[in-house]
């Protein structure tokens, strides 16, 4: 009888035993993957500092008429890049508008640390507006977005929406 109540004792000590080091292992891999995904994200752009760093790079040499801009190194994954750029041309009959870059802006298509030109006559320039943001796989919605306005003298300005 004794033999058989030591067998009983040293089965469930061995039970609790191996209960225990799963549990310690499940927690173990759990810390390691939560680690992992930090890491991950770390890595990761912030999406409201990659549209800002855009909007900085922006210029207008009013003398030349040249409108430039570089696009960020990095964007955060799932997210496309979106800028628009448009304005308003002063002609004879009262003013037209202005696209650059419409390839780019429909297909999602900017190359990433890369720099943009366009000339725009300053004599004729109403205005310039450029639309810059992040938009997610279905396009369906454009965050961070920031206007940026240049007027007919080269003054920029930006704005959130």
């Amino acid at each position: 009888m004794q033999f058989r109540n030591k067998l009983k004792a040293i089965c469930c000590a061995f039970f609790i035993l191996t209960t225990l080091l799963g549990v310690l292992a499940g927690c173990a891999r759990s810390k390691s993957i939560g680690a992992e995904q930090s890491a991950q994200e770390v890595q990761q752009p912030d999406g409201q500092k990659t549209i800002q760093s855009l909007v900085q790079s922006v210029t207008y040499k009013q003398e030349s008429g040249e409108l430039s801009f570089h696009t960020p190194e990095k964007i955060p994954q799932s997210t496309k890049l979106y800028i628009h750029v448009s304005g308003r041309l002063k002609t004879d009959e009262g003013g037209i508008s202005w696209h650059e870059f419409e390839k780019e802006t429909e297909n999602f298509s900017w190359r990433l640390n890369q720099n943009y030109t366009a000339t725009v006559h300053p004599k004729k320039l109403d205005y310039i507006e450029i639309t810059v943001g992040l938009a997610d796989e279905s396009a369906d919605e454009i965050k961070y977005e920031t206007i940026i306005s240049i007027d007919n003298k080269g003054n920029i300005s930006t704005g959130n929406e």
